[in-house]
Parts: C-alpha cells; structure tokens; sequence
C-alpha cells in the first residue's frame, strides 16, 4: 500500500514541475513577444541598424537588453521603450551612459552631406 501512495506522490510531484515549467514557458513567450532584435527595431523605427547600435552605445538611443557576454550577446529592445524614444528622441536618454553628444556613423570618411569637392 505504500509503494501505490509514494508513486501518486511522485506522479503529483512530477505533474506540479510540468505546470511550473509550462507556466515559466509561457511566461518566457510573452516577454519575447513584447521586444525586439536590433534588426527588428530599426524596421520598426525606420532607421538602419547601423545607427541604432551607435546610439545606444553612446547613450542616447532607446534603452534595450542585453543577454549575453561579448561577441555572443543579444541586445532586445522593449517596444514599450522604442515607443517612448520615437516620441522624443531629443528629449530621451539612457540615464547609465553619459558619453557626451552623439554623432551618426558615416561611410567613406566624408560626410555625405558637403558637396563633393573636384
């Protein structure tokens, strides 16, 4: 009679881990949902990647995740957060960088904007 309740308790055990980890799962998905990869985020602001990773290096882009260590690593962005700095970029800063002002990324060593020079 004791082996039939131990194997009830292992089997109550057993199925309270699998609601716990379904719980967690579900959890997990609904958070994934509300960020966004770099790439996504970009699409989502209408600007390049290039330019959003700049920005939030120096600070004064939106504020984002990052998991991960080194070369590894992932930053997401809240949507919330891409929300909040698209309604005020100038006025939106990531109060744990204070790098100074921010300058976009440029290609080719020129600044596009000049005319070129003959």
């Amino acid at each position: 009679m004791t082996s039939i309740r131990a194997r009830e308790i292992l089997h109550q055990r057993a199925r309270e881990r699998h609601a716990a980890r379904a719980a967690a799962a579900r959890e997990a998905e609904e958070i994934r949902r509300s960020m966004l990869t770099r790439k996504a985020a970009a699409r989502y602001l209408g600007l390049s990647e290039v330019y959003l990773r700049e920005a939030w290096a120096a600070g004064v882009g939106p504020r984002a995740v990052k998991l991960g260590v080194e070369r590894q690593s992932r930053v997401l962005y809240p949507i919330e957060e891409l929300d909040r700095w698209r309604a005020d970029p100038l006025n939106y800063s990531t109060p744990a960088r204070d790098c100074g002002p921010f300058e976009p990324p440029r290609r080719g060593g020129r600044d596009r904007r000049q005319e070129p020079t003959r």
